[in-house]
């Protein structure tokens, strides 16, 4: 990657850059059509993202609160969506595997009101979205912004494997219906030595 990001600043003219890499998470093959269909529709360039890993990789252990008893990873994003748009947001786990688990900013007020452990209102517009995942790998969130109803062919709040075409058709949505697209990409690991299980207590 390093001689990837550097062999680019040469090309462009640039020199006497120190290429750091150790931060690039690596992502399949899989997933590279999801990825060029997310970066066709970033919106405007430059803008500052409105989603944000708050760190680039997420230890699986026990103990951790808002999550079920067993070993579970607890990532944490901020989310900022534009106030004057709609917006969606998709879990992306490890398996590849969808969940679109807020279709609206109604439904993502209901989930905060609900689960207060998991969805943090920063202020300002600003919230962090914490998601128990229990499977090591690369994992993600989408957010589409834009005018709904966003239903982009996932039964929203299931965990799904998306078809084959399912880039393409999200492409063709966006396309005709103005919306933009970011992604939040992190690692979720499990090279620490686990919390012991605590003895039940009934």
């Amino acid at each position: 990657a390093n001689r990837a990001v550097a062999s680019a600043a040469r090309a462009a003219g640039v020199a006497g850059l120190q290429v750091d890499t150790t931060e690039i998470l690596p992502a399949d093959q899989a997933s590279c059509p999801l990825l060029d269909t997310v970066n066709r529709f970033r919106g405007q360039a430059g803008a500052v993202p409105s989603l944000v890993a708050q760190q680039p990789r997420f230890e699986i252990d026990r103990g951790i609160q808002g999550c079920p008893k067993g070993l579970w990873s607890q990532s944490m994003i901020n989310v900022a969506p534009d106030p004057s748009k709609g917006f969606s947001l998709i879990a992306i786990q490890p398996s590849g595997r969808l969940q679109q688990f807020t279709t609206n900013r109604e439904q993502f007020a209901a989930l905060a009101a609900r689960n207060p452990d998991l969805y943090k209102d920063l202020g300002g517009g600003r919230y962090r979205v914490s998601m128990c995942q229990n499977a090591p790998g690369l994992a993600g969130v989408l957010m589409i912004e834009g005018n709904g109803p966003f239903d982009i062919g996932l039964r929203p709040g299931a965990i799904e494997r998306p078809t084959r075409d399912f880039p393409a058709r999200l492409a063709q949505l966006a396309q005709a219906r103005g919306w933009t697209m970011q992604m939040a990409w992190f690692q979720l690991a499990n090279d620490q030595p686990d919390l012991p299980e605590q003895a039940s207590m009934d």
